[in-house]
């Protein structure tokens, strides 16, 4: 798994919040009953992709 940014915490494939979980994988929480987490990424991901290279600050 590769963290991009600090909007990335949530790994969409296997439906994990990362956190710290990169260094400590026995720190990753799952999202299986968390479906909207997982979306949520899944959007901003395509938001950061649209608005490339603009700048998303602490939001």
């Amino acid at each position: 798994m590769h963290i991009r940014g600090f909007h990335d915490n949530v790994c969409i494939r296997h439906r994990r919040w990362l956190g710290g979980g990169k260094v400590n994988p026995e720190g990753q929480i799952s999202l299986a009953h968390a479906p909207e987490v997982v979306r949520a990424q899944i959007v901003l991901n395509r938001l950061e992709l649209k608005y490339k290279g603009r700048p998303f600050g602490l939001c």
